[in-house]
Parts: C-alpha cells; structure tokens; sequence
C-alpha cells in the first residue's frame, strides 16, 4: 500500500479535533477503507506524528491502529497543513520538484509557505 499525504493530513486534523486525548476507537476517514486509516495511522505513530495502539491481529492484511493523540510534531504538522490552499500549493510544488517527498521534507514547505505568507 502507498502512503497517502491527503490521508496522512486528515487523520492529524481528525485525531486533534477528538474531544479528548485519548481516542480509543478506529478513526474513520470518509472515502478511506479502514484498511488505509490503520495503515496510515501506523505509519504516523512510526514517524512520531502521533501516539496510538498497534491493534494488528494474524488475521489482519495490513497493520491496524487506534491513535490515540498527536504528538508535538503531529500538532506542528497538522498546524502547517491545515490550510488547505497551502496544503495544494505545498503538494504542486512537491511534485513539480522531486515527485515525492517525505513528511519532514513537507512540514518544512509548508512552514516556509506559513511564513512567507505572513511576510517573514
């Protein structure tokens, strides 16, 4: 399975909108398979952005999660990726320039496109 930046960014908004820290159930992403959200969420909780359960069973396809919070670096993420024109241009630019890129490459597009916005 490929990892997927648009559902990377909406499982960092979803789990920080959780009323609560410690989220306990299966995250659903609308037009996402439960499937990709345990996988993505895995692969979040490997790269730092978020805390979560490895819930993955033997009779499981693909590694399963429940996240649980984001970290520091998940809130700095979820942060520069939350406005979406950002999110596009940060995307474009990627893939005009490198084709892919990793997520502590994007976080530091995105914040550069943050602060040049800002005019720092």
């Amino acid at each position: 399975m490929k990892r997927d930046m648009d559902l990377v960014r909406a499982i960092a908004l979803a789990v920080e909108e959780r009323p609560t820290a410690l989220g306990g159930e299966e995250l659903e992403v609308p037009d996402y398979s439960k499937e990709e959200v345990g996988y993505h969420v895995n692969l979040m909780m490997e790269a730092g952005l978020l805390h979560g359960t490895d819930i993955t069973s033997t009779a499981d396809t693909v590694p399963r999660a429940l996240p649980s919070r984001l970290t520091w670096e998940g809130h700095e993420f979820a942060d520069a990726a939350r406005d979406r024109g950002r999110w596009q241009k940060a995307k474009e630019l990627a893939a005009e320039k490198a084709g892919t890129v990793s997520v502590s490459v994007l976080v530091e597009l995105l914040k550069k496109l943050m602060s040049d916005s800002l005019g720092l």
